[in-house]
């Protein structure tokens, strides 16, 4: 090793595979040279460390994040219609019901007097409205956000505010 470190270069060794040469030489000659024990321990735990680390950041994010799925309450529903008459099936391949993205209302096709019109009614009351300008309507749908029905009246596709007030 002194051999590498000389100050002038013609007597310091040039080459890793000169200091090779010089330590097989001194092996041959009977005296080893001793090479540091590398203890592997402190890498294994430091390993094994990281590994735990990872696993149970994993499982305390897994549990942060989920969430209850607490199932709703089921929803029973009575239509009783006075005066009115509604089939609530297919009428030439329309839809004669349609309930809001939101859960909260539904709008039906209702006859009375003869006349085709559309019932909107919150499913918590007993009552729906008869939405005004529906004389005829075959078939009803909720916008996406459950703020507007549109109808379908003849040959045109209109539309009337979903509110219930």
């Amino acid at each position: 090793m002194r051999r590498c470190l000389q100050k002038a270069s013609r007597e310091r060794l040039h080459d890793v595979a000169d200091v090779r040469i010089e330590i097989d030489d001194r092996s041959g000659d009977g005296t080893s040279v001793a090479s540091p024990r590398h203890d592997a321990r402190p890498m294994k735990i430091a390993v094994l460390a990281l590994i735990s680390g990872a696993a149970l950041s994993s499982v305390s994010w897994w549990l942060g994040t989920r969430e209850s799925r607490a199932t709703a309450a089921p929803v029973h529903l009575n239509l009783l219609l006075a005066n009115q008459a509604a089939s609530f099936g297919h009428l030439n391949g329309n839809r004669e019901l349609a309930i809001s993205p939101d859960g909260q209302k539904i709008v039906y096709v209702a006859t009375s007097g003869g006349t085709r019109h559309l019932v909107l009614r919150p499913l918590g009351n007993a009552d729906g409205r008869t939405i005004e300008g529906s004389d005829g309507a075959t078939t009803a749908f909720f916008s996406p956000d459950s703020e507007w029905i549109a109808f379908d009246k003849g040959s045109e596709l209109q539309k009337a505010a979903g509110s219930t007030s």
